[in-house]
C-alpha cells in the first residue's frame, strides 16, 4: 500500500499524531511534521495527510495557519498489530533521530488509546509500543 491506497476499508484505523516542540511555533511545527509524514508514507499506510483547518472560516487569499490543526497528522493504517507496530515505532524512531529534540514529545492516538513519547530509553520505549499495541489490538476485537 504504502500511501498509494486511495480508499480505506473497514480493516482501517484512523490514527492522529500529534508533535509538539520548541515553544509549538507554528512554522517549526508544519516543518518538523511534513518530516514525520515522509517517513510515515515509508510504511505500511493507506494514506497521511496533515490535520485541516476548517476552508470556511479563512477569508479568501489568506493563509490558513490553524493553531489546533499545526503539529498534527491524520493516518490511515491498516488494524493488524504489526502495522500499528510499525507506525509507532517509526513515529518513535523519528522523534528519537531528531537533532535538538530535547523539549516537547510526539503522541499517537488510535480510539481512545493514547502513546506519548518524550526521552524515553530503548526498553522504556519497547515496553510503551508494546502497551500500546496491544491495548489498540485488544480494544479492535
Amino acid at each position: 500500500m504504502n500511501g498509494a491506497s486511495s480508499t480505506p476499508d473497514s480493516e482501517t484505523l484512523v490514527a492522529l499524531v500529534r508533535v509538539t516542540d520548541r515553544g509549538d511555533d507554528p512554522e517549526h511545527l508544519v516543518a518538523v511534521t511534513d518530516s514525520l509524514r515522509l517517513d510515515i508514507l515509508a510504511i505500511d499506510t493507506v494514506k497521511v495527510s496533515p490535520l485541516a483547518a476548517d476552508p470556511d472560516g479563512i477569508p479568501d487569499g489568506a493563509r490558513a495557519v490553524d493553531p489546533v490543526a499545526v503539529g498534527q497528522l491524520i493516518v490511515q493504517v491498516g488494524s493488524s498489530a504489526e502495522v500499528i507496530r510499525q507506525l509507532v515505532t517509526t513515529v518513535a524512531n523519528w522523534w528519537g533521530s531528531r537533532q535538538g529534540a530535547r523539549s516537547g514529545s510526539v503522541e499517537v492516538q488510535i480510539g481512545d488509546a493514547r502513546i506519548a513519547i518524550a526521552h524515553p530509553t530503548p526498553e522504556q520505549q519497547e515496553r510503551l509500543v508494546n502497551a500500546f499495541v496491544s491495548e489498540v489490538s485488544d480494544a479492535d476485537r
